[in-house]
């Protein structure tokens, strides 16, 4: 199959447990699970592209289950909760189990997160529930406290190496190493992004990166640069830098910040500055301008370092 007809991100979506990369320790329990055919109410959290929503599929592929997937960035309200939700629990099957996939369970109202601690409890005997959310700070601690809670982490980097070969010579892709690593330090260990990435910068069979990823590569590396200098030009010159690259990633950028920043402060602000990071990658989740949060980090590392 042509490359640039296929979807490489389902076409190498994994299908059994063995297929995930990373997460061993995880996936030692869940094979428990799968031999069992039984599972707990499940909450997976962790970052994008580590694999929840390809674990969850496995999980209801390979139990004896009914399954019905929501995802609440669309359907949130309580009456999803109601009219869907609980109906599909209390609809007699003939399989064991039904099972009930809410994706980006951090989206459900306050109104429908009530109803949902209920149908949690009231329905347990006949249908189990896997939530997922890249954001297990905002999920409701009584919520919580009904799921047994599993964080899926990002791959090392030679897992992740490994993974992408075999995909490239699988496609018959013509790369080289150092293409390959670019890629994968810009993905930040996102398996889908980097998936994604290549399908978008293969030509002809060959994989070919773009100046635009050499370039934001580069713009960071100048931004630490500038908020290490710390002058008075320092902030308007990264916002001129920002404003001059086409899609800045500020999830990447929080994260070569995080790696560098050794270069930016000495031994003993070292601590400061990563709660400083570490505070606005928080605040980037939910902000209104993601490029107004990030300059304002800078501006909190330069006070700080």
């Amino acid at each position: 199959m042509n490359i640039q007809t296929s979807i490489l991100t389902e076409k190498y979506r994994p299908i059994k447990l063995d297929d995930l990369i990373g997460n061993k320790d995880i996936k030692i329990k869940f094979k428990e699970y799968l031999d069992k055919g039984e599972i707990p109410n499940l909450l997976l959290f962790g970052s994008a592209g580590t694999g929840k929503t390809s674990l969850s599929s496995i999980i209801v592929n390979n139990i004896d289950c009914n399954f019905l997937y929501i995802n609440a960035s669309d359907e949130n309200s309580i009456d999803i909760m109601r009219e869907k939700i609980k109906t599909f629990a209390m609809t007699r099957s003939f399989n064991k189990w039904k099972i009930v996939i809410l994706d980006e369970c951090d989206k459900i109202s306050s109104a429908a997160s009530s109803a949902f601690k209920i149908i949690l409890e009231e329905y347990y005997k006949v249908c189990r529930f896997i939530l997922i959310t890249n954001h297990i700070s905002k999920i409701d601690d009584s919520i919580k406290s009904r799921t047994v809670q599993y964080e899926l982490k990002l791959s090392n980097y030679e897992d992740v190496k490994n993974r992408i070969i075999f995909i490239l010579n699988n496609e018959k892709i013509k790369y080289n190493d150092k293409e390959v690593e670019l890629l994968i330090k810009s993905s930040q260990g996102d398996l889908r992004q980097l998936i994604n990435k290549i399908q978008k910068h293969t030509i002809n069979n060959e994989l070919k990166i773009s100046k635009d990823i050499l370039l934001e590569d580069n713009i960071k590396k100048v931004i630490v640069s500038l908020i290490k200098k710390g002058d008075n030009e320092s902030l308007n010159k990264i916002r001129k830098l920002i404003d001059s690259s086409y899609n800045f990633d500020y999830i990447s950028g929080y994260k070569y910040l995080y790696d560098n920043l050794e270069l930016i402060g000495d031994a003993n602000s070292i601590g400061d500055l990563l709660l400083v990071v570490a505070e606005y990658m928080y605040r980037d989740s939910f902000c209104l301008i993601k490029q107004i949060n990030f300059m304002a980090c800078c501006a909190e590392l330069i006070k700080k370092k």
